[in-house]
């Protein structure tokens, strides 16, 4: 047991507290999460896949089409790389309007918006797995998707995440992500918007840039950075909620990945592959959650006055947490109740673990 007193370190960007609990010694958590990681892949049963080329037509007709670097749109094609389709059961629904009423002393709206599928490859590969051009297309596809979908000004928040894993609610074992365009923006999404915010008007300066700035500048124990890229850094923040959480962001300002150059995609594509690869090679093949975070639609917010500086003081960014199954200790419940998150590996530790695997086989590039 480790007799180092437990710590409550607060995340700026949020306002919340996690706990890094120090009962066990890192080495002692990652051979019991390399064990349920082990435990949980069994539970993978193999079956078939709507998902893969040749069943196009148990899937909703696509949306988009991924083909030798062009988008097609609403037309099927044999040989796709990257298909976008509808969910068929949507959260939000394109069709409609907001139809803003009031029942009784509440506000109500209809769940305007949209609810997609982007299968990500033909094949059942993880990023890790896949060569560099075909991450590329799929974080090609992610652009394409937000910039088409902000052009409705329904649509207050565009969102993409990727759950992989049996212990990440993915029911479909086939990789793929899921976007999302809501009329409003999520409260998580506020309060992390007016987080930054109100950093920038106290400092007048974007609240991640201070974050980066503080990794690169760091040469002691409490370094969070894993690696180092020319547009891109990989930091295991100091205020971590997850064991092995990361986050990848550009290293100068940007606050919409919808205005990414092309010429950064190459870079993002390996910080993503790279950083799968070094968490995997410490837990095994674990599953996970990938989650894109950005600006909501200028479009949307254009008459609403916290919008008027968000180009300075947001800074979009990729968080990647593993999603290990439930484990005794894991204080799960303690966690739902509180909202207290509780971290067993401290971030700093992490991330000189995760440095450690840069050694290792790096995955496939042309």
């Amino acid at each position: 047991m480790n007799n180092t007193p437990n710590e409550m370190r607060r995340d700026p960007v949020t306002g919340k507290w996690v706990i890094i609990d120090r009962d066990m010694e890192p080495d002692e958590v990652v051979s019991l999460l390399r064990a349920s990681v082990a435990r949980d892949a069994e539970r993978i049963k193999p079956g078939p896949c709507v998902f893969c080329p040749g069943e196009e037509k148990n899937t909703p007709a696509p949306i988009v089409e991924y083909v030798d670097g062009q988008f097609h749109y609403g037309t099927h094609f044999e040989n796709w790389q990257v298909r976008v389709i509808p969910n068929r059961h949507p959260v939000f629904r394109i069709e409609g309007n907001l139809n803003r009423r009031p029942v009784s002393m509440y506000d109500v709206m209809d769940a305007v918006g949209a609810h997609e599928i982007i299968v990500e490859n033909r094949q059942h590969l993880d990023w890790d797995e896949l060569k560099r051009s075909e991450v590329i297309d799929i974080l090609r596809v992610y652009q394409e998707r937000m910039k088409d979908l902000s052009k409705d000004e329904r649509f207050g928040h565009l969102f993409i995440f990727k759950n992989c894993g049996p212990s990440s609610s993915s029911r479909l074992q086939h990789p793929h992500s899921t976007s999302f365009a809501s009329p409003s923006v999520p409260e998580r999404i506020r309060r992390e918007l007016e987080f930054t915010r109100r950093h920038y008007q106290l400092k007048e300066r974007c609240l991640f840039c201070d974050i980066v700035s503080e990794e690169l500048r760091r040469k002691n124990h409490h370094s969070g950075i894993v690696k180092s890229y020319d547009s891109f850094i990989t930091i295991s923040p100091f205020f971590a909620s997850h064991p092995f959480e990361t986050w990848i962001l550009p290293r100068n300002h940007s606050s919409d990945y919808r205005t990414m150059p092309g010429e950064h995609l190459t870079q993002l594509a390996q910080a993503l592959q790279e950083n799968l690869q070094m968490v995997k090679s410490m837990v095994g093949s674990l599953s996970y959650t990938l989650l894109l975070f950005t600006r909501p639609n200028k479009f949307w917010g254009a008459d609403r006055d916290y919008w008027s500086t968000i180009d300075v003081d947001y800074h979009w960014h990729f968080k990647f947490f593993p999603r290990f199954p439930r484990e005794t200790g894991f204080h799960r419940s303690f966690s739902a109740g509180s909202g207290y998150m509780i971290n067993q590996v401290p971030p700093e530790t992490a991330a000189e673990m995760l440095r450690s695997q840069g050694n290792r086989p790096k995955s496939k590039a042309e």
